[in-house]
């Protein structure tokens, strides 16, 4: 029930409360934490801060390789960043 109310949220912008919702979960629960940070992506994702999004995803990606939706959104952000760091 809590991704659903994240979900709402980001989708008609209530972006201060999903991102609560997200930290709240992050904080709480070890049960959906792909799916949680997964929807904090999506969270800067929205805000248009690309590069803080990436950084989550590879972080996501780094921890959990197997996740596909992860791994998705891992390379969907690289191609929207720069990489003169890397």
């Amino acid at each position: 029930q809590r991704q659903m109310c994240i979900r709402e949220d980001i989708s008609i912008g209530e972006l201060d409360n999903a991102y609560g919702y997200i930290n709240n979960g992050l904080a709480s629960d070890n049960t959906f934490q792909k799916e949680l940070r997964l929807q904090e992506i999506t969270y800067y994702e929205k805000i248009q801060d690309y590069d803080k999004a990436y950084e989550l995803a590879k972080e996501l990606y780094n921890l959990y390789p197997d996740y596909q939706a992860g791994a998705d959104e891992y390379n969907f952000l690289y191609t929207r960043v720069s990489h003169d760091d890397e």
